[in-house]
């Protein structure tokens, strides 16, 4: 869906000449990345709103696009498939913060650990955002 918005609202813009055919491409993709954002930044606080967490839920979506962004994430087939995934780990990260003060501090340890161990696991280490340089030797 958000797809299709950011297509009519680029195709418009070609039509009334504000961008040239040799960007529509750009131009898509940089909409298509905007409303994503928005609408899961908007979902997020909604979320958060509901369960009276706002300001909560706004810190775990800007960590949530930090860690995104660093390493990477899962692809799935279909963008209505990637928004259903997003919301779902909202919530269930949202309501996670919103439970956690019902929770043993041991047990918020133990689940932080296990989590972080499966995030460095789980972490995809090739992307782009996460490569570093390796230095073997001095250069010449």
């Amino acid at each position: 869906m958000i797809s299709k918005i950011s297509n009519k609202i680029t195709e418009r813009l070609v039509q009334k000449n504000v961008i040239s055919e040799d960007e529509t491409e750009l131009f898509h993709y940089g909409l298509f990345v905007i409303f994503s954002e928005v609408s899961a930044l908007i979902y997020c606080l909604f979320v958060g709103t509901i369960l009276k967490v706002t300001l909560v839920s706004a810190l775990f979506y800007v960590i949530f696009l930090v860690l995104h962004r660093f390493a990477g994430g899962f692809h799935v087939k279909t963008e209505l498939c990637c928004q259903i995934i997003t919301a779902l780990i909202f919530l269930m990260g949202i309501a996670g913060i919103k439970l956690s003060v019902l929770v043993d501090f041991g047990y918020l340890m133990v689940i932080c650990a296990i989590s972080s161990v499966l995030l460095v696991m789980l972490s995809p280490a090739d992307t782009p955002q996460n490569a570093r340089p390796c230095r073997t030797h001095q250069g010449t």
